[in-house]
């Protein structure tokens, strides 16, 4: 009886490291500057939470950045772990920033491929002349496009080109769609991109290639939000989880301070009525044998 009181003590303790240290980075960015209240807090929330769980998409470095309707622009990357990042005062401060004039907030955790992270204009997001944007894939002819197009280069990363074509294809304050799909289709290799234009910054141009894009649409803050990896499931609510989330975490494996098969991580998820704050618990699929990625994150596809 001992024994279990004190691992619920663990569990309950635990719980309330993750939901402070959750509460305290959204805090922090809101120390100086509140501009949208209780939204820009929701907003600041599960920016956070999407970037901490993409980190194992791209461990080595994080980048985020945004766009307002005046077309000005704030950016920070660095050659680092979102997990680091997101502790950084650069960070609170750009969150602190943001108010109901922005049209686009987007992140992105780099998997170094071609190009030094630790020079600073490989990393993502990625500004081109006026475009601001992110790329997700390998674009394996782009040194042949930068010397057929004469365009500038700045980076050594490949994702480079698809911004210079996007910038290339502004005309008169607006990007022309047409001209930067006839040139996009010389592009060879995968491509999902976010791409927006200081000049025209109430459109956000999203190119769904052959790597993964989730969009899901909020209708409350007629907002909508974008990940690389979704995961469909079932969403169980208590009324008393202190009670329940130990037994829980022993079904699922979960040993708070010992050996685990899963972690608990605390992420956004959407319901019906919005999005809620949900404990999940997460395996390494390359740390256990047998485990087996879902590709579609459907449980039962």
């Amino acid at each position: 009886m001992a024994e279990l009181e004190t691992e619920q003590r663990g569990h309950e303790r635990e719980l309330k490291r993750l939901h402070t240290r959750v509460q305290k980075l959204v805090s922090e960015s809101f120390t100086a500057v509140s501009n949208g209240g209780a939204a820009m807090d929701q907003l600041a929330w599960l920016f956070t939470r999407l970037l901490i769980l993409s980190e194992e998409r791209g461990p080595h470095a994080t980048g985020a950045a945004w766009l307002d309707i005046d077309g000005c622009q704030r950016l920070f990357k660095r050659p680092v772990t979102a997990e680091r990042f997101v502790t950084d005062k650069a960070f609170a401060e750009l969150l602190a920033s943001l108010d109901n004039r922005i049209t686009l907030l987007l992140g992105h955790t780099r998997w170094r491929t071609r190009g030094d992270e630790r020079v600073n204009s490989n990393n993502h997001p990625i500004r081109a002349g006026e475009v601001i944007g992110t790329h997700n894939g390998t674009i394996y002819n782009a040194d042949y496009l930068f010397r057929r197009w004469k365009l500038c280069r700045f980076a050594e990363v490949d994702s480079e080109i698809l911004f210079r074509l996007a910038a290339n294809a502004a005309r008169d304050g607006a990007m022309d769609i047409e001209r930067f799909k006839t040139r996009l289709r010389r592009c060879r290799g995968q491509i999902t991109a976010v791409i927006a234009c200081r000049t025209d910054p109430g459109t956000v141009l999203v190119l769904k290639g052959n790597r993964p894009l989730e969009l899901r649409w909020h209708p409350r803050r007629k907002a909508v939000l974008y990940a690389s990896d979704p995961v469909y499931g079932e969403l169980l609510t208590f009324n008393d989880p202190e009670t329940r989330l130990p037994a829980i975490d022993r079904l699922e494996g979960f040993h708070p301070g010992g050996p685990c098969l899963c972690r608990r991580v605390l992420v956004p998820v959407q319901v019906n009525r919005g999005i809620l704050p949900t404990w999940l618990y997460v395996v390494d699929a390359t740390g256990h044998r047998g485990s087996k990625p879902l590709p579609s994150g459907r449980w039962r596809s």
